[in-house]
């Protein structure tokens, strides 16, 4: 079975062959069963009625797509059409081979489909450009994503019932290497070669009340048995490394990345979509798509409702 194309060939692509067909209907079969005709009349009369909505929907935003961007002056080069695809398809030539095992002529989609994603990324950076003062909000706004979280390296000991927890605090208390506790009494499964040792775990990562315990300890020290499900834990803090934080010009090229991502994200891209519907001018002169009119007008997606999340 042929690989399909990641994103599907919007209906705009299909658009030409129906209205093309539309425009010089003759009364010409385009396929015989058992010696009855079926018309390109009625051909083309199903496909408007299954698609044609749709169809002129992507066609009319498309082409406001395309006019917002050639009055906006930007260029839209062959590189920018090469790293789209190579960044969806790994390269030309895969993305060639798919289209051709799915039966799609590539120049076509690239026309139809590709081209008017990158204007509309254009757009979007152009309103919102990566600029230093852009950035450094960007920054601010989302400093914790940038520097290293607290670390800590720790040694643990598993012990499945109260009397062996108190067996190993006994030993712990009469001096015993902890490490070597581990290696004799812990049921986890690399403390005989690791002595029980964990090294560099964010400490964010580490569930309650371990967290807790190990932030409550100096370095070298060890905790009280801790109940986690059917088991008993005795941590010792080994090493604690803070967490450090990068400036703005250690993360900045992370930010610009991170920037020009979220302006070309979804969100970003429906609002633009919707800002550009609703400025343009369109006047469907079909009156089985009028409704398309005060579509175009309205949100391509509902607002949130009470209590959801921004």
């Amino acid at each position: 079975m042929p690989t399909r194309l990641p994103f599907a060939l919007p209906l705009a692509a299909a658009a030409v062959l129906i209205f093309s067909l539309a425009g010089t209907v003759q009364a010409v079969g385009v396929a015989y069963v058992n010696g009855k005709e079926i018309t390109e009349a009625d051909f083309v009369q199903q496909l408007r009625e299954a698609a044609g909505h749709d169809v002129l929907t992507a066609m009319i935003e498309t082409r406001i797509i395309t006019d917002a961007f050639i009055k906006s002056g930007l260029p839209l080069l062959d590189a920018d059409v090469t790293a789209f695809i190579a960044q969806r398809f790994d390269s030309m030539e895969n993305f060639r081979t798919l289209a051709q095992e799915n039966n799609v002529d590539p120049d076509a989609y690239i026309e139809r489909a590709v081209k008017s994603q990158i204007m509309l990324e254009h757009l979007a950076l152009n309103a919102a450009p990566a600029t230093p003062e852009n950035l450094q909000k960007y920054y601010e706004a989302n400093k914790a994503k940038y520097g290293t979280p607290e670390t800590v390296a720790l040694r643990q000991i598993v012990v499945e019932s109260q009397e062996d927890a108190d067996k190993v605090m006994a030993a712990l208390k009469d001096g015993a290497d902890f490490a070597q506790v581990a290696k004799d009494n812990s049921i986890e499964p690399n403390a005989q070669d690791s002595g029980g040792l964990i090294e560099n775990v964010p400490l964010s990562n580490i569930p309650p009340p371990l967290d807790q315990a190990l932030k409550d300890l100096q370095e070298g020290n060890y905790s009280e048995p801790l109940t986690i499900g059917q088991v008993f834990v005795v941590l010792q803090l080994e090493k604690r490394t803070p967490a450090q934080e990068q400036t703005f010009e250690q993360a900045k090229p992370q930010v610009a990345q991170d920037y020009t991502a979220q302006q070309t994200g979804q969100p970003a891209l429906t609002a633009l979509r919707e800002k550009l519907r609703q400025e343009a001018r369109v006047h469907v002169q079909d009156k089985e798509f009028k409704g398309i009119e005060d579509e175009l007008k309205s949100p391509l997606t509902p607002p949130p409702g009470p209590g959801a999340q921004g």
